[in-house]
């Protein structure tokens, strides 16, 4: 039911005439700022060795909020410049009681940093297509407590650098009250987004919305000719601001 809300926004959001909550006035010198908190309530992981038979198969993690920074600067000519950064991240930990003696726990947490450089050009007054690299990189520890003995493990992935393509639509659904939606692909990867906001003030904007995120095969560890490989998929809600100047 939510892809299917998600995308109906969206389909809404390029039917009509714009001005909303995402930057879309791209005059040389208007500039956006966009926080945005996100509630995951869901994190789902995968990993692979490449050349095996191993993988762990999709692995449901309890999603962790995270706060999200969007940067748009206008250049004229129905151009501008995007910066986006988001960081979701999951967790599980399990805790019992040895023979009634000694607890022992385990915890693991993972996390995909994902990062934006987007250029956007206004195809109309409510419709703009983009173009950019993201960068994605993993990282996930666990820590494990069996009686008085400790461990600990870090890992961090690498750099997957990805060319990704979209577009971004808006419309007013009545006064200071506008919808909009987001959808871009790349090898290994898409985001989907879809959002209502609420004008505020003039420059300010309140927005609720909901993303689907995925990136695939990003590198963990290599070793003798082995390739640690995992996969990730975020959703969840969020509540933002954006500030217009």
């Amino acid at each position: 039911m939510k892809k299917i809300i998600l995308v109906t926004l969206f389909l809404f959001a390029l039917s009509s005439v714009a001005f909303a909550s995402p930057l879309t006035d791209y005059s040389k010198g208007n500039w956006a700022l966009d926080l945005n908190y996100r509630v995951n309530n869901s994190y789902d992981a995968s990993a692979d060795v490449t050349g095996t038979d191993f993988s762990t198969g999709k692995q449901k993690l309890d999603g962790k909020n995270n706060l999200e920074l969007g940067l748009t600067f206008g250049l004229g000519n129905n151009l501008a410049l995007q910066y986006r950064q988001a960081n979701p991240k999951g967790g599980w930990s399990y805790t019992d009681t040895y023979e009634n003696e000694y607890s022992r726990s385990v915890g693991v947490e993972a996390k995909t940093r994902v990062e934006e450089y987007n250029v956007l050009y206004k195809v109309n007054k409510n419709l703009s297509a983009f173009t950019g690299y993201v960068n994605a990189k993993p990282s996930a520890s666990l820590s494990a407590i069996d009686g008085e003995e400790n461990i600990g493990v870090s890992l961090t992935g690498h750099n997957k650098n990805i060319w990704q393509v979209g577009l971004m639509g808006t419309v007013p659904i009545k006064d200071k009250l506008t919808a909009y939606g987001i959808a871009a692909v790349g090898n290994d990867y898409h985001n989907l987004e879809a959002g209502v906001g609420y004008q505020i003030t003039k420059d300010l904007d309140f927005n609720v919305n909901y993303r689907i995120l995925k990136v695939e095969k990003m590198d963990v560890a290599n070793y003798d000719g082995y390739t640690l490989t995992t996969d990730t998929k975020v959703k969840g809600w969020g509540f933002g601001l954006t500030q217009k100047m």
